[in-house]
């Protein structure tokens, strides 16, 4: 299991770096909490310090006008709200969880797709703290502490999510 984890951070390292190196386009936009480089109709975004990892995300979508997507990433965070879903699904029985606490993201994935006309992001993550407990839940917020790194794949079809959700 302990391989399967490091090959995973390895690919993904290796594939951000590869990304950067063919980069058609870069961008450090000023008054943005990220910046970006472009590959084909992949982007690695870096999400600046202190910024709320889906705030700029959805910020980046929006710029770049993005209405559906693939999304994975990296990172570390000093505060996160989880939520997890009862066993209906039914959005009456959300729990969401908020932590600070200090948190490596060692999975982060999700879609962007069209809700009703808005941009709606599924992101899951998850997190493991200085004590090695692992926290795992979609992703609601998530404050970034050093750096955080998003990897989006435009796709041209549109995709529905199969339930509407908000942040």
């Amino acid at each position: 299991m302990r391989f399967q984890h490091k090959l995973f951070l390895t690919s993904l390292v290796l594939l951000t770096i590869s990304i950067c190196s063919y980069a058609q386009d870069s961008s450090a936009i000023e008054d943005h909490a990220y910046s970006y480089v472009k590959s084909g109709n992949k982007y690695v975004i870096s999400v600046n310090d202190d910024a709320d990892l889906l705030d700029a995300l959805k910020e980046f979508c929006v710029d770049q006008n993005i209405k559906s997507g693939i999304v994975s990433g990296l990172g570390t965070v000093e505060e996160a709200t989880l939520r997890l879903s009862g066993s209906d699904m039914s959005a009456s029985k959300y729990t969401d969880r908020i932590v600070y606490d200090k948190m490596v993201i060692t999975g982060l994935t999700g879609s962007i797709s069209l809700h009703d006309n808005e941009l709606a992001l599924q992101v899951h993550a998850t997190l493991v703290r200085p004590d090695y407990s692992i926290l795992a839940g979609r992703l609601t917020s998530a404050i970034v502490s050093g750096s955080s790194e998003i990897i989006v794949e435009k796709l041209d079809a549109d995709i529905a999510p199969l339930y509407a959700f908000s942040k």
